[in-house]
């Protein structure tokens, strides 16, 4: 039983330290817009909403890395999806 205990303590200490969160990913997103690399700024926004999925500035910001590389359709529907939230 401790045994056991043991292992999932571990397991959840190295799955966590390993976990990035949204404003990880966000950094990234800055950082490759900023050099003009849209389209991976677009994976990294991507990233960070899988995380968090609630926020309109990472719907708006992904929405346009999507128009930068002519993806309006894409464009479009995050900035309606900032604006719902």
């Amino acid at each position: 039983m401790k045994r056991t205990i043991l292992l999932l303590t571990i397991f959840t200490i190295v799955s966590t330290s390993f976990a990035q969160s949204a404003a990880d990913y966000y950094r990234k997103a800055v950082v490759k817009f900023r050099s003009g690399d849209y389209a991976g700024a677009a994976v990294e926004y991507t990233r960070a909403l899988d995380v968090d999925a609630s926020s309109a500035v990472l719907y708006n910001n992904r929405g346009v890395c999507y128009y930068r590389i002519e993806r309006y359709s894409d464009a479009l529907n995050d900035y309606n999806q900032a604006v719902l939230i």
